[in-house]
């Protein structure tokens, strides 16, 4: 299927306007790129398109050869946290994003050090 994050989150919106919210992850913990995502409300899960050769990326292509990804709404604010917290990220700016992207956790997960 060739699409992108932003197309697929547009017609997930207009598919059912009342339960999807389109957010776009922070280029600043997302290696700068854009990437939307959507999140349905009456089933608690997040879903994005994601490439499926990321080696042959453009920032000039707007369509990608890829698939829909789902993920529960909680594992998916996990990953985002850790994105933070690896650029090193304070955990009042970590809060704030959290508010501002709409997280149902609002406290950062610890990331396990072994």
């Amino acid at each position: 299927m060739y699409s992108n994050c932003l197309f697929e989150a547009i017609k997930a919106k207009i598919k059912d306007p009342k339960n999807v919210q389109i957010h776009l992850i922070p280029p600043s913990i997302n290696n700068w790129n854009l990437h939307f995502y959507w999140i349905n409300k009456s089933n608690q899960t997040i879903y994005h398109y994601s490439e499926e050769n990321k080696n042959c990326l453009s920032r000039f292509n707007i369509l990608f050869h890829g698939k829909l990804k789902s993920r529960w709404i909680l594992s998916f604010e996990e990953l985002l946290y850790k994105k933070m917290q690896s650029k090193g990220w304070s955990k009042e700016k970590q809060i704030k994003t959290a508010k501002k992207l709409g997280f149902e956790k609002l406290e950062p997960f610890e990331i396990d050090r072994e």
